[in-house]
């Protein structure tokens, strides 16, 4: 059980000010779970919300589901599958984000990352 904590000036797009909190539990063998807050500083009110399960699966892959709530409806979910070995790193997340414009439609989000290794001939990880 871990409680997270911050505060954050973002002065790249605006000056705003928010404070986050939140509580992050990981069973120490195959689940782990998120829960964030992000509180508005300069509106006095609370911003966001984000809540995030994964399981970690027989094969070595991580299964994950992601919630946003922002203010007064739900913003974003979100499916992760992520595998790691020595050779290769994959990530992977479909993500529907709703729009803050009113009228305009959901977007679909697909990230993928793939990171090889062990492909070094000093004393990095080897494949195989």
């Amino acid at each position: 059980f871990t409680l997270l904590s911050s505060a954050t000036v973002d002065r790249s797009t605006t000056d705003a000010s928010f404070a986050s909190g939140g509580f992050n539990f990981d069973n120490g063998d195959d689940w782990s779970s998120m829960l964030l807050t992000n509180y508005s500083i300069d509106d006095d009110e609370v911003d966001t919300h984000q809540f995030s399960l994964s399981h970690e699966l027989d094969w070595g892959g991580i299964a994950s589901v992601r919630y946003d709530y922002d203010r007064d409806a739900q913003r974003a979910i979100g499916l992760g599958l992520n595998y790691t070995n020595e050779c290769v790193n994959f990530e992977s997340e479909l993500l529907r984000r709703e729009s803050v414009i009113a009228g305009a439609e959901p977007a679909l989000e697909l990230k993928i990352s793939v990171e090889l290794g062990g492909f070094s001939q000093g004393r990095g990880r080897r494949c195989g």
